[in-house]
């Protein structure tokens, strides 16, 4: 499952490369079990490089007990989906898994 947040509806149409959240949370077989993984990839413009920048977090099971199970995982997944909704990035894309689609969703601050 992944989910790009924006604080613009149309991201693809913007002058400048657009600010964002990407927010992915995958299941993964290792070590004879599944282990839940948040990466959070934060990208921006850099003014001073002229050039666009990224950093990567990456939240996991592994070796310690920050997510028990997907659904605890999950939870963060939308903890951090609200706060940065919270800090104006509103506008969420991803793709359907059946279709292959985009879809967008607004996201209200809470």
């Amino acid at each position: 499952m992944s989910l790009t947040l924006y604080k613009t509806a149309s991201p693809e149409t913007s002058a400048e490369y657009p600010e964002f959240y990407e927010l992915t949370l995958k299941t993964v077989r290792a070590r004879g079990k599944a282990e839940d993984y948040l990466i959070i990839t934060h990208g921006w413009w850099d003014e001073k490089d002229k050039e666009p920048k990224e950093e990567r977090q990456v939240l996991n099971t592994a070796g310690s007990d920050a997510f028990p199970n997907y659904a605890d995982a999950f939870q963060q997944f939308k903890h951090y989906k609200q706060r940065y909704a919270n800090d104006g990035f509103v506008h969420a894309f991803s793709r359907d898994m059946l279709t292959g689609k985009e879809v967008y969703e607004f996201i209200g601050p809470s």
